[in-house]
């Protein structure tokens, strides 16, 4: 039987009975640019000639009003079953926003989209407050959710030309929740953050391999123009808790400031009170380890999302489970560069793979492995830089293996 979303009063809910679909997003992120720009009104007048920059505005007590770019142009050609898709170029991401640090630098406040063609959304609209500079701060709005440190950390810092396969199946995306977290992501110690969130991802780029198994397309509620039946909202809650020994930034995967020798070890957890069926996992766990030592790191990730299955067969039990393992290093050569590879295994239970088999008429695939090698140069810093990797993918099935080879050239430019 299918599982039904129940639904869970909240700010929300009182948006999507207002608003048309197809204008939500865009709502959301005007919202928070209207609070920057209210909450500031001496931005337009800089403090002095020593302004940070021309894209950052400080007033006379230091609250400073920010615009930022992240941009993505990417060439690719992908090689499967002796089909060749070539891209000879294109936007892959082009993300303006806002942000503003108000109150001290005890209140931020931002928002995102991604206005690349064909993909424009709101991928991020949030305020942060600073409890304590260290130990507590608050996140409220539409934000990634703390699952995975991997997921946590920005598409901008991969060596690699892009996530690894894991995320879009066993997630890490944005949702719109709240959560409490320690402030300093980058010190050594305990780390801790927990939230409740709607249940239902923002995006579809990330967490989306349930739907991938029973063939169902997944929707984007963030995207400009979304349309279609929205599913109610159900409490999910989400945390995660790992330790870092002194010097270890566990932030990012890389390590180009050639730290000390340092270790981190976390684990987190989600529980989805009310999935939607052949959508949503109702549990996720996620185990990480991650070490680096003067220019090198090595990243191990091994996750597990388990769902109510929803054929009905009197043979199958009444759960199935996704299980998969990330391993991930990168090297810091020089002042400029770093090299990386990459190697992921995503494995579906005997009784996931039966139960989409009855549910779609066909056998999804039940092992997908992936190996890459990469490398990155930074141009002008980290403003500006340029990667390339090469990699396979293999997806087995009971019916048939397909192979795929990938090549991928990218420049990016933030700030």
């Amino acid at each position: 039987m299918k599982a039904t979303a129940h639904s869970w009063p909240s700010a929300h809910r009182a948006l999507s009975a207002l608003l048309p679909t197809r204008r939500r997003a865009l709502y959301i992120g005007l919202m928070v640019c209207a609070g920057l720009l209210v909450s500031g009104p001496g931005f337009a007048q800089p403090e002095s000639s020593a302004s940070p920059g021309p894209f950052e505005l400080t007033d006379a007590s230091g609250n400073t009003l920010r615009a930022t770019l992240f941009a993505q142009l990417r060439s690719s050609a992908r090689w499967d079953d002796g089909a060749v898709e070539p891209s000879l170029l294109g936007i892959r991401r082009l993300r303006p926003g806002l942000s503003a640090s108000l109150m001290e630098e005890r209140l931020d406040v931002e928002a995102t989209w991604n206005l690349a063609p064909g993909s424009g959304q709101l991928v991020e609209a949030l305020a942060l407050i600073q409890a304590h500079p260290e130990h507590l701060s608050v996140s409220l709005g539409q934000f990634k959710t703390p699952w995975s440190r991997y997921r946590l950390s920005s598409g901008g810092d991969q060596v690699l030309v892009d996530w690894s396969r894991t995320t879009k199946y066993f997630g890490g995306e944005r949702q719109l929740g709240i959560s409490a977290q320690r402030s300093d992501h980058e010190g050594a110690g305990l780390y801790y953050a927990a939230g409740i969130f709607t249940g239902r991802n923002a995006r579809r780029s990330h967490g989306v391999g349930l739907a991938s198994v029973y063939g169902v397309s997944p929707q984007n509620p963030s995207s400009f123009g979304a349309e279609g039946e929205e599913p109610g909202v159900h409490p999910e809650l989400i945390a995660h808790l790992g330790w870092a020994s002194p010097g270890m930034d566990a932030s990012r995967l890389d390590d180009p400031a050639r730290s000390r020798f340092g270790i981190y070890l976390g684990a987190g957890v989600a529980v989805d009170f009310a999935p939607v069926a052949t959508v949503e996992p109702g549990r996720r766990v996620s185990l990480e380890a991650m070490a680096k030592a003067r220019g090198w790191s090595l990243y191990t990730g091994a996750y597990l999302a388990q769902s109510e299955l929803v054929s009905g067969a009197p043979e199958l039990p009444t759960t199935g489970a996704l299980m998969g393992v990330l391993v991930e290093s990168t090297y810091r050569v020089g002042r400029f560069s770093s090299v990386g590879a990459r190697a992921s295994r995503i494995m579906l239970s005997d009784a996931l793979a039966r139960d989409a088999r009855l549910v779609r008429g066909e056998s999804p695939a039940t092992q997908l492995d992936e190996l890459g090698l990469g490398a990155r140069f930074d141009v002008m810093g980290e403003g500006v830089q340029v990667a390339a990797d090469a990699g396979v993918e293999r997806d087995k099935s009971p019916q048939r293996t397909t192979l795929a080879m990938l090549l991928r050239v990218q420049g990016q430019v933030s700030f």
